[in-house]
């Protein structure tokens, strides 16, 4: 199982997928940034949070719903303008 190549992504086996996932140690006490004079207002990142934790605010800038953000990172790592920072803590 560990071997099977993940479809759509040539070389990638969910071996690699979990490692990827432990790197990244979801926290929910991170820091999460919009940073509204990068965000070109595109919604990549509204559209790739696997737990719609993101909605277009009044001024088309994303905004963060806290109850519903893991601080997985996905809209950190999708965002074309890299307007989206999510801090790391030291344990």
């Amino acid at each position: 199982m560990d071997n099977e190549k993940i479809k759509g992504m040539p070389g990638v086996t969910p071996k690699d997928v979990r490692a990827i996932l432990d790197i990244l140690s979801v926290n929910p006490d991170r820091p999460l940034y919009i940073h509204d004079v990068w965000c070109k207002r595109c919604g990549i990142c509204i559209a790739m949070c696997p737990h719609n934790a993101l909605e277009k605010g009044p001024d088309g800038v994303p905004v963060v719903i806290d109850e519903k953000c893991k601080r997985c990172g996905m809209c950190e790592l999708r965002c074309p303008d890299l307007a989206i920072t999510l801090l790391q803590t030291r344990n």
